[in-house]
């Protein structure tokens, strides 16, 4: 016998990875290095995989094309649902918005 068959959607589905806890930051080293130019750089060696997600996540914001086309039923194909405003092409490097400097460093502190 094979029991109950379940279907339909799963009360458990999976959902987006919230914005990353300011506790669960990892251990950020004593020192970190910074580059101020036409952007921020920030050296990535010895930062934790969370505080570099957190430092991405705040460069990142919603794009309104995107859910423009959504609520109109439109083919949202091709349009990004963030814009990402970080430069990661460099692996030693991570680059945000100068803007930005004030609270990456809020984020580096809180790390440790």
């Amino acid at each position: 016998m094979l029991g109950p068959v379940k279907a339909g959607p799963s009360p458990t589905a999976p959902e987006l990875g919230a914005k990353p806890r300011r506790k669960a930051l990892g251990k950020a080293p004593a020192r970190v290095q910074a580059q101020l130019s036409a952007m921020l750089a920030i050296s990535t060696t010895g930062l934790p995989p969370q505080l570099l997600a957190a430092l991405k996540h705040a460069a990142s914001f919603h794009n309104p094309e995107f859910y423009r086309k959504q609520n109109q039923r439109f083919s949202a194909w091709g349009t990004p649902r963030l814009v990402c405003c970080f430069d990661a092409r460099d692996p030693d490097w991570l680059g945000l918005p100068r803007g930005l400097a004030d609270e990456a460093a809020q984020l580096i502190a809180t790390a440790g």
